[in-house]
């Protein structure tokens, strides 16, 4: 699984290009004025990310009383990656840009390493 992560600079400029990517996406698929109604795109972006979640979830032996299966790792990937997309369209809506974004998750992630209430934190 994922052991090394690249240069911050090569990732940022690979974020960027991907971000950039999926902004373009949106806009072919709803219209130059994507994001019109935040509120209706929030909406559906989230019910998106449900289905890509269920979708991953059917990739793995989640069912107990069934007998285990070798996990299709590559449709797992692949779903994977549409919750990725899905989600930064949905950044895409929130966000006032590419930067905005990663602000707020570098603060949520240290927010999330130091949290009082996360038995792993104490």
């Amino acid at each position: 699984m994922l052991e090394h992560i690249e240069s911050p600079e090569c990732l940022d400029d690979r974020l960027a290009a991907i971000y950039a990517a999926i902004h373009s996406l949106q806009r072919r698929v709803f219209g130059e004025t994507w994001p019109r109604d935040i509120d209706e795109m929030i909406s559906k972006y989230v019910k998106y990310i449900q289905v890509e979640c269920v979708e991953a979830l059917q990739c793995t032996n989640f069912k107990d009383h069934k007998r285990k299966q070798q996990i299709d790792l590559e449709n797992l990937r692949d779903e994977t990656v549409d919750i990725f997309i899905y989600a930064i369209a949905m950044a895409g809506c929130s966000f006032t840009s590419l930067d905005d974004f990663m602000s707020t998750v570098e603060r949520k992630v240290q927010k999330n390493n130091t949290r009082q209430d996360w038995d792993i934190n104490r």
